[in-house]
């Protein structure tokens, strides 16, 4: 992919979408410096900014330009990012130089590429027109500046920055921005504003003077400063993310400027974003990205195996199911596809009637599903067999208290296997007309759906994670006679149950996760999951049963959602993110740019690579929405939990059931809190990320 004319492009895009600045925002910094004589201004993310999401994102789009010249400097994203590190290091061991040149970060990579310099040379100067390349002014403050100027104000530019003099002149005047009167960079000095050094040499230039300083970062801009009894402001429209998550992977590049450019139109005002308005921009970056690789992916699929019929799983797979039909694929692929019912408690508790049928007793499956996925820390053994169908009355009959004293006792795990032995030889003759009912109704709906046809190929799609309904609903066609295999396709599988699983339920294929993927990559895994499953929720609750209506038509049974909660909930959030994915969807379909970016650079590794900026190293908005997620606990959907509950860790113990749905997001949260847990205890928690990659550990540091 070419993503010299995609920067240009996006570029191009921007430049002639912007709109008009904030003329209240210029009014008030006019009033604030009346009484100042020299205005001084930050220069990135306050007076200019790149069009990539995270500084760090230009490494990621010299490694792309860098095979276009079929120069492969291997993993060169982390390096250059290590050879910084190591620039500085050395700067400060040495002279106790607070900052460094661009040659002496260069003179790193030589040596981590000794036998590629010609490679390296390349990448230095793809690097420095990187950085020509995808500046743009803040139109905002040029008019600002303007102002200021024509009431007599000195006008200086100050900047932590390791680029040399003459480069920032060159980069200041192509944007419109030579407007100072004094331009001060630490690459000059070797004294910065992060130190607060660099106001010493600012303050000697200028004796007499009175100084207001504006900027983005909150420590070097405003809190440092201060401190040399400079007066600030905050300004931080602009402001830039930090983030590694996706490890700075070449195909990054389209999410980190789409990003960018959402950010940079949406955020034209101080005030802070409904989040309401953060997760319809979620679905219009995220989402986006995500439905439209996958339809791709899998409309490749549909036509190399000639599928007759897609069943798009319900609740995940309904706006997968949308995104289907709003590419109208099924007339592209020459398929029919339909949106399916099924949950786990629809297809287990008919897979239960069909284990007792063929073997006289439950599978280990089975009997999972209705202990370790039914039992919630807390319940009692009444609240727990309620929630199974089965009467207090009932329990009486068995000689459940012998074995496991009251009713009202808290469930104790040690007794799981007491628990499963207790379901067979006791329980069945209760269980078994739940079952055997929810089978016949199961049976019916399938029938009337076509999902049992002997004949055709029938394909479908689910987030995955495990392939158990792939397996359930094969085990059901096979109980009744239907021996073909279905297909099923997946955003992932996880490795430790989902490859045993391929011979007896069919093949499966999976597009974002590899289900044999390592231990370690598993690991990372389980930061999408909640999250995905929560993001694909349906406009509907999850479904319990299935009925005849009126109409003599066999139709889901819903989870009664007291009060609309569910659907309440769903309208202000997941909603909101799947209309944002839609619209995306729908200007890619009209050929339009969604945020400067065209949909050709959008496929499999750019959606990855989104997932795991996002998932992996949230921005602030990200944490605070996806973070407020509350995921169901268990198969019912009637408990849940806060994927990060804003507490922090007391003691050891606390770390691992805290970090459980969603570790990076948990630790994300931490580390914004860092000075209020105990040091000890921080380490412990960020030890649990030792198998991650080096970004992603370096990250919570």
């Amino acid at each position: 992919m070419n993503y010299k004319k995609l920067l240009a492009e996006a570029k191009e895009f921007y430049i002639s979408s912007i709109r008009q600045f904030d003329e209240i925002c210029i009014d008030n910094i006019c009033n604030l410096t009346e009484n100042f004589s020299i205005v001084s201004f930050d220069i990135f993310d306050t007076l200019c900014t790149r069009l990539f999401e995270c500084p760090l994102d230009v490494f990621a789009y010299v490694t792309n330009i860098l095979e276009e010249h079929h120069q492969n400097l291997d993993n060169f994203g982390v390096n250059r990012f290590i050879a910084e590190e190591k620039a500085r290091n050395i700067a400060w061991q040495l002279e106790h130089r607070e900052d460094i040149t661009f040659d002496e970060i260069y003179e790193q990579l030589f040596l981590i590429y000794p036998d590629q310099p010609e490679a390296v040379i390349l990448a230095k100067e793809i690097e420095l027109n990187a950085e020509l390349d995808s500046i743009v002014a803040n139109n905002e403050q040029i008019q600002l500046i303007k102002r200021l100027k024509n009431l007599d104000k000195k006008i200086i530019f100050v900047s932590d920055i390791y680029f040399p003099f003459s480069f920032m002149e060159n980069l200041l005047e192509k944007i419109g921005l030579n407007l100072y009167d004094n331009l001060y960079l630490s690459s000059e000095f070797m004294k910065a504003k992060y130190t607060g050094n660099i106001w010493k040499i600012v303050l000697n230039d200028n004796p007499n003077e009175t100084i207001f300083h504006i900027g983005d970062n909150i420590n070097s801009d405003v809190l440092l400063p201060k401190m040399h009894n400079i007066e600030t402001y905050h300004y931080d429209k602009w402001m830039g993310e930090r983030r590694v998550g996706a490890g700075l992977a070449s195909s990054l590049v389209p999410f980190s400027i789409m990003s960018k450019i959402q950010r940079l139109q949406n955020n034209t005002s101080e005030n802070k974003v409904q989040n309401c308005e953060l997760w319809y921009g979620l679905g219009e970056s995220l989402g986006g990205i995500l439905l439209k690789s996958f339809i791709d992916w899998l409309s490749e699929q549909i036509i190399t195996e000639e599928i007759d019929h897609i069943y798009f799983f319900s609740r995940d797979a309904q706006i997968i199911f949308k995104a289907w039909n709003l590419l109208e694929q099924d007339q592209i692929c020459g398929t029919k596809s339909s949106y399916f019912y099924i949950a786990r408690n629809s297809i287990r508790y008919p897979s239960c009637h069909i284990d007792l049928k063929t073997h006289n007793k439950l599978s280990e499956a089975s009997l999972y599903l209705l202990v370790e996925e039914t039992i919630l820390p807390g319940d009692t053994w009444r609240l727990y067999f309620k929630r199974l169908g089965i009467k207090d009355e009932n329990i009486k009959k068995t000689s459940f208290s012998k074995k496991f004293n009251s009713l009202d006792d808290i469930i104790d795990y040690k007794y799981v296997n007491e628990l499963k032995d207790f379901i067979q030889q006791e329980l069945l003759c209760f269980l078994e007309p739940i079952f055997e009912t929810e089978y016949e109704n199961a049976l019916k709906y399938y029938e009337q759906e076509g999902i049992l046809d002997p004949k055709k190929n029938i394909a479908v799609v689910d987030l995955g994670w495990g392939g158990t309904n792939q397996l359930a609903l094969t085990e059901f066609r096979r109980f009744i006679g239907v021996k073909k295999k279905i297909r099923g396709y997946y955003y992932g599988l996880l490795n430790k149950n989902a490859p045993g699983r391929l011979y007896s339920a069919g093949p499966m294929k999976t597009s974002f996760f590899n289900m044999f993927w390592l231990p370690h990559d598993s690991t990372l895994m389980q930061n999408f999951m909640y999250i995905l499953e929560n993001l694909h929720s349906a406009n509907h609750e999850t479904t319990i049963g299935f009925k005849k209506n009126n109409f003599e038509k066999y139709e889901p049974v819903f989870r009664e959602d007291l009060d609309n909660q569910y659907i309440n909930h769903y309208e202000n959030t997941y909603k909101r993110f799947q209309d944002g994915a839609l619209n995306t969807l729908s200007r890619w379909k009209n050929n339009e740019l969604v945020y400067g970016i065209d949909k050709d650079y959008i496929n499999l590794h750019s959606a990855i690579s989104a997932l795991f900026q996002i998932c992996i190293s949230p921005n602030d908005n990200e944490l605070e929405i996806l973070g407020s997620i509350k995921h169901a606990l268990i198969f019912d959907h009637s408990v849940s939990a806060q994927l990060v509950k804003k507490e922090l860790p007391i003691k050891e113990e606390d770390i691992v059931p805290m970090m459980y749905l969603w570790p990076c997001g948990v630790m994300s949260f931490w580390k914004k809190n860092k000075n209020k847990i105990d040091p000890s205890l921080y380490k412990k928690a960020r030890d649990k990320f030792d198998t991650f990659p080096f970004l992603i550990k370096n990250y919570f540091y």
